[in-house]
């Protein structure tokens, strides 16, 4: 089995969402580039942002409405530690619907950089495979 049967195939987004085009064609995007990608378009969405109607015979129907990151409830909160633990927690649970990761550890932390940042740390590795890989993600204005 290869990491593309783990991982799946899928077309490839900028950072803001646009479909990457090469020849008139969508670019693929495979492996671990692809769970990089689909993690941070996970983690980077408010809780229930990506919501989209399937029309089906009895009638429209919600689809990915529990779609996201909770944390992103948290935009302009006092950074307190009471904050920044519901922040990781939510982060975690949102890293834990992706189904092809197992997550090994997370760690939410104030930016040395900017006060008014949350800097989250994401330790997984992609299921069939041993190697552990780390996200960065950081969450502003909390």
């Amino acid at each position: 089995m290869t990491l593309s049967d783990v991982t799946g195939r899928d077309l490839t987004l900028e950072s803001q969402g646009d479909l990457i085009v090469r020849s008139a064609d969508g670019l693929l995007v495979d492996g671990e580039q692809l769970i990089v990608e689909a993690l941070l378009r996970r983690l980077s969405t408010p809780y229930g942002g990506y919501t989209r109607l399937v029309r089906e015979a009895s009638g429209l129907i919600e689809v990915n409405a529990e779609y996201g990151n909770k944390a992103y409830d948290y935009l302009s909160a006092p950074v307190t530690p009471a904050n920044i633990a519901s922040i990781e927690q939510y982060t975690l649970e949102a890293a834990q619907q992706e189904t092809r990761i197992q997550v090994l550890a997370i760690k939410a932390q104030i930016s040395s950089d900017y006060l008014n940042i949350v800097d989250v740390v994401l330790q997984y590795r992609i299921l069939s495979q041993s190697e552990i890989l780390t996200l960065n993600l950081q969450i502003p204005n909390v």
